[in-house]
């Protein structure tokens, strides 16, 4: 009965009593024995994918191959890289040697088979076939770890990158270029919802978003599988990472394992998230002053509009002293008897003075108006925010 771990062990002889004896010897190891009268047939097996060997054992003078040409073309099989063959003949001189060494062979077995000998050097050869592979797995998991170190570093390092630069990102259409220019240095293809002071802004790093794809970040934004002890939901072959501001979703997560995306991700969305909450105070700062700001102009329009009232007031007064001094100056001319030409002259004098009056009071009120207007655009200009919007979505979008 075989045990847990055994190996596997091919035994190649054309004299059936042979194999057997091998067979039974094999199996007291408590080792699995795979036989064949043939080195061709054992070749056939030995080719396909799915065979396991630890261990070959096959005679040399065989009718159809030789032990040394099965050695040879063996040797030459990926799957059997550092499988020991040994060979088992009643040749012991030195050129026979020679040649098994040159052909690949790990040892000899002289025939007449002595089975003590044949366990003993059947069980050295397992034992370096294991070593070799214990050897193999901990220098792949040394390696692996390297790169996983070395992995991990690169994107240490690109997120205290991305953390240097926000002193410089001043909108989120900046924020979103920075985040795909990082996770790009991982070969990783994303999109992006930034959700600020009631509106949400979509980014791609493909340079389109479609409708279909931003509806599935709104949903898994407001979807009860995003909870706060648990910021990812896995779907369909891509990863969304969801945060109090930003939801990121990664289209090829599958080059990673999830473990470390998930700690890379969530490392650099900490920075993202805590960027996108100092911009939407930006924002809500920059839309409180602009209502403050209308306020005013509001306010400063209103005032204007009443002096003007006031101005035109004063006129219609103006013109009715006018009309009262002419009836007077008529009623006076009564009772001093002057000539009709004298009468003529004084009225002349006193309209023109009074239309030259009327005139300046028109023009100051002009000029009211006009000062009055240039005033309010230079209050609108120093209130108003002239630069370009933060919230504008324009950044890797269609035109």
């Amino acid at each position: 009965m075989a045990k847990k771990n055994s190996a596997h062990v091919i035994l190649i002889d054309d004299d059936n009593l042979m194999l057997t004896m091998m067979e039974e010897s094999i199996k007291k190891m408590q080792h699995e024995a795979i036989s064949f009268s043939s080195a061709k047939e054992a070749l056939d097996y030995l080719n396909t994918e799915n065979h396991q060997t630890d261990l070959i054992v096959s005679d040399i003078k065989m009718p159809d191959i030789s032990g040394f040409e099965f050695c040879k073309t063996a040797s030459n099989i990926r799957s059997l890289k550092n499988v020991p063959i040994l060979l088992v003949s009643v040749l012991n001189d030195t050129e026979s040697i020679v040649e098994g060494y040159n052909a690949g062979c790990f040892d000899y077995i002289l025939k007449p088979l002595m089975m003590e000998q044949f366990i003993s050097k059947c069980s050295n050869a397992i034992k370096q076939r294991q070593t070799i592979i214990k050897y193999q797995e901990t220098a792949s998991k040394a390696k692996a770890v390297a790169y996983e170190a070395m992995e991990n570093g690169n994107k240490l390092a690109s997120i205290i990158a991305l953390s240097e630069q926000g002193s410089k990102i001043t909108t989120i259409a900046e924020l979103a270029k920075s985040v795909f220019t990082t996770l790009e240095e991982s070969n990783l293809k994303s999109s992006i919802l930034f959700d600020l002071h009631n509106k949400q802004n979509f980014f791609s790093s493909n340079h389109y978003m479609s409708p279909l794809e931003q509806e599935t970040l709104h949903h898994i934004r407001h979807s009860d599988k995003i909870t706060e002890d648990n910021r990812y939901y896995e779907f369909n072959n891509r990863l969304y990472a969801s945060f109090d501001k930003v939801i990121l979703l990664i289209k090829n997560p599958t080059e990673y394992s999830q473990s470390n995306l998930k700690d890379y991700i969530g490392a650099m969305m900490n920075f993202v998230d805590a960027k996108a909450k100092v911009i939407e105070d930006t924002l809500i700062r920059q839309a409180e002053r602009q209502a403050e700001h209308s306020q005013v102009i509001k306010k400063f329009g209103e005032s204007i509009t009443e002096l003007r009232g006031i101005f035109t007031a004063q006129m219609e007064n103006l013109n009715n002293i006018i009309d009262l001094i002419m009836s007077e100056l008529s009623v006076s001319f009564s009772t001093l008897d002057l000539g009709e030409y004298h009468e003529q002259v004084i009225i002349e004098i006193v309209k023109g003075s009074l239309l030259q009056l009327e005139q300046r009071i028109n023009a100051g009120v002009q000029t009211f108006d006009q000062e009055a207007k240039e005033l309010l655009t230079d209050l609108k200009n120093v209130l108003s925010d002239t630069k370009k919007p933060a919230h504008q979505n324009n950044y890797n979008m269609p035109p």
